[in-house]
């Protein structure tokens, strides 16, 4: 009879089978994207709701700009979604060589499969943009599994001071990841380690949800997205505020103690307001709040109770 040879250790992964870089940023992992991929000559596809601040600079554009790549502009809509129909005559009609989606505030686009696969008809590489995106889990969520290559934010999203993640998942790529990692990699897949995730984002939805039902309630405010979309592990609640009353608003909340940002209050001048009113639209009137794991019921029920309040006092 003969012997079977059994494998003394598993050699070869069979699920998950990505390659991983570790940098200090997204916006770092996504500079080097650029600076190692050839183009040929054409243009990176960019959303055309990108954001900049004096302290931060824009974490999309400042690899592009600093890279000297040409670029163009494709429209959002009013949930900050990608128009397909305006990608495809973009791609008939221009030499693009790469496309960036941006999963904005942790929400999947119901077109990402639609314009992957026209990229892939048109050897177009895809960045997936998930600085905001929690889940790094294929069955949690398909964000940052469809395109060529994806970056993360983990001091985004997770309790770390710095970090971000390049992950391929075309294997033609896989030279992207072959820089020597550092020992601060070792202590980022350390702290990732300590993360219960499965709690985590549970708790962020479940957050997402409390709040966003009491905010139906509130006039003035507009959710973005009443509902939680399946499949979507949400980075923040986005709203908008009606009667142009976001920056007051802001500023009477931030007085009262609640933590709330606008995403993105500035838009990169490279965007013009004439070509994208709703881009314009959307950083005059938005405002998100937090709803990350670290926040109980009663810190949801006084962001409640204090955005009533503002509305009030700046009425």
């Amino acid at each position: 009879m003969k012997m079977k040879h059994i494998t003394r250790s598993p050699q070869n992964k069979t699920e998950n089978n990505h390659q991983l870089s570790f940098f200090d940023s997204a916006r770092s992992a996504f500079k080097h994207i650029l600076d190692n991929t050839e183009l040929n000559g054409g243009s990176i596809l960019l959303p055309s709701y990108i954001g900049i601040t004096d302290r931060e600079g824009s974490g999309v554009f400042d690899p592009i700009s600093s890279s000297k790549i040409p670029f163009t502009f494709y429209s959002v809509n009013n949930k900050v979604q990608p128009d397909f129909s305006e990608i495809k005559k973009i791609i008939t009609n221009q030499k693009i060589s790469m496309i960036l989606l941006i999963h904005y505030f942790g929400f999947y686009s119901k077109d990402t499969q639609n314009i992957i696969s026209l990229c892939k008809k048109n050897n177009i590489i895809v960045i997936e943009d998930c600085a905001h995106v929690f889940s790094n889990n294929k069955k949690e969520s398909p964000t940052g599994f469809m395109g060529d290559c994806s970056i993360y934010a983990l001091h985004k999203v997770l309790p770390m001071e710095k970090g971000g993640v390049l992950r391929v998942n075309n294997p033609k790529y896989n030279y992207l990841c072959q820089q020597k990692q550092t020992l601060e990699s070792i202590d980022y897949v350390r702290e990732l380690a300590y993360i219960d995730h499965a709690k985590a984002s549970t708790r962020r939805i479940e957050n997402y949800k409390k709040l966003a039902g009491n905010f139906l309630r509130i006039e003035r405010i507009t959710l973005i997205y009443p509902h939680l979309p399946d499949n979507t592990i949400p980075f923040n609640l986005p709203v908008l505020v009606d009667d142009s009353l976001r920056e007051k608003l802001y500023f009477k909340l931030i007085e009262l103690n609640v933590p709330v940002v606008a995403l993105y209050y500035r838009m990169i001048k490279e965007i013009k307001v004439t070509d994208f009113p709703i881009s314009y639209q959307l950083a005059s009137n938005i405002l998100n709040f937090p709803i990350h794991q670290e926040i109980d019921d009663e810190q949801l029920d006084f962001m409640v109770k204090m955005t009533i309040r503002a509305l009030n006092e700046i009425d």
